[in-house]
């Protein structure tokens, strides 16, 4: 299992490469080689089983801030298209500017990455073996609960034999007692 520390760190270099951070950039800023940052992106940022829950809910935080930060691009306009002189690249088909689709491709591309990694950290890709567990529990509570209700129908009808009884000693105490 790895260190807290550890698992942080490699978090964190999967999320800088989430956010298009070069390499080289991550590794200067985490102080590790090139080639370490390579291993930490091609094993999915640690294993997430040994993860524990706060480092886990760390981690969607972190994600979901990438996330954030992609909304702006998104939003945006983009970059403009424009000629070698510096002249606005006119579309011919609106006669407006045109605008470079790839920062908004790029960013897209980031979110569905940060989308997939916050899948697997909250274990939303478990098999559907999981699903049918839980339908089956559902199956034993309803049959739980319609024992439940049999035995409360039972003692319904206990308590109204019961009932029809004791009005019965009262209906014969009376009588009893006007006798007298």
């Amino acid at each position: 299992m790895k260190k807290p520390d550890l698992v942080a760190r490699d978090t964190q270099v999967f999320l800088d490469a989430q956010s298009l951070m070069s390499r080289r950039d991550i590794a200067l800023k985490h102080h590790i080689s090139e080639a370490r940052v390579s291993q930490i992106l091609r094993s999915g940022a640690g294993d997430t089983a040994n993860i524990t829950e706060d480092d886990r809910n760390l981690m969607v935080q972190q994600i979901r801030g990438v996330i954030y930060q992609m909304a702006p691009v998104m939003k945006g306009p983009g970059r403009a298209i424009t000629s070698g002189k510096g002249d606005h690249v006119i579309d011919e088909v609106t006669g407006e500017p045109a605008y470079d689709p790839s920062p908004k491709t790029d960013a897209a591309r980031v979110i569905l990455q940060c989308l997939d990694r916050e899948a697997r950290l909250l274990a939303l890709d478990l098999p559907p073996a999981k699903v049918k567990e839980d339908v089956v529990d559902v199956t034993q509570f309803l049959a739980a609960y319609s024992a439940g209700v049999k035995a409360e129908q039972d003692a319904q009808a206990t308590i109204s034999k019961l009932k029809a009884q004791l009005a019965a000693v009262e209906g014969a105490v009376e009588a009893e007692v006007i006798d007298r």
